[in-house]
């Protein structure tokens, strides 16, 4: 498998890319994850692997994190299939 750094010619793997680059795949995970409250609630749910965390929790063991930006950290991480989102059908609903 080859990338095209930035100069146009084909990179093999184990070969440094430029972070300058928005093709680079580095730069695009950096970007993905790269947000204070992105990297914060994956390492949470890092150490938990493979047990599920509530939401609540979640919000506790991230300090200073708003329930509103909380939830929009974990749609976005659900919507790039980094995170599964489960809602027990109880009053009031239990989310993991």
């Amino acid at each position: 498998m080859t990338t095209s750094g930035p100069d146009g010619h084909d990179r093999r793997p184990g070969e440094r890319g430029d972070l300058l680059d928005p093709r680079c795949p580095t730069r695009r995970l950096l970007d993905r994850i790269g947000t204070k409250w992105t990297s914060m609630t994956v390492k949470v749910l890092a150490e938990e692997s493979p047990h599920e965390v509530r939401f609540a929790e979640l919000r506790r063991r991230v300090p200073g994190i708003s329930q509103k930006m909380l939830s929009v950290t974990l749609q976005s991480l659900a919507r790039d299939g980094l995170v599964a989102r489960r809602v027990e059908p109880t009053v009031p609903p239990a989310v993991h």
